[in-house]
Parts: C-alpha cells; sequence; structure tokens
C-alpha cells in the first residue's frame, strides 16, 4: 500500500514502486513468496540480513520489525 492506494498483486505480478516511496506490504496467503528487486541497491540488503538473522534466531517477525524501525527509516505494517 502507497499512500491511500491499494494494490491487490496477484501471482505472477510486478509491482514497481519509486525509491524514496513509503510503502507496505503484506502476503494474504500463508505459502506466498514475494521477489525483491533494489536496484541500484541501498541499505535494503543490510535490513534484510538483520532482519533475516534475527528471524532464525527465533524473534516473531513484528518485534524484528520493530526492533529494526528506527535504524533503516521503516515503520512496521
Amino acid at each position: 500500500m502507497r499512500d491511500d492506494d491499494e494494490i491487490d498483486a496477484g501471482p505472477g505480478s510486478l509491482v514497481f514502486i519509486p525509491r524514496g516511496t513509503r510503502h507496505s506490504y503484506r502476503a494474504l496467503e500463508a505459502d506466498s513468496r514475494v521477489l525483491i528487486f533494489d536496484v541500484p541497491a541501498g541499505n535494503f540488503d543490510e535490513f534484510l540480513g538483520e532482519l533475516d538473522g534475527m528471524l532464525a534466531e527465533g524473534m516473531m517477525g513484528a518485534q524484528a520489525m520493530a526492533a529494526l524501525t528506527g535504524r533503516y527509516d521503516s515503520d512496521p505494517a
């Protein structure tokens, strides 16, 4: 979601989000997968690396996102 715009992106969809645009997304089905391209790479890869580490250590998703909020200018969705 961006601002008040909401997009229902089904299987095989491509969604372009311009750099610097605040947005969020959520998977509606448990077995959903998302492929993200960050071009050119910024600090998003560092964010994902830290998030992955926290999840691997057993931290819950919402708790991990909240822990990273101030470090990567993000807001948990």
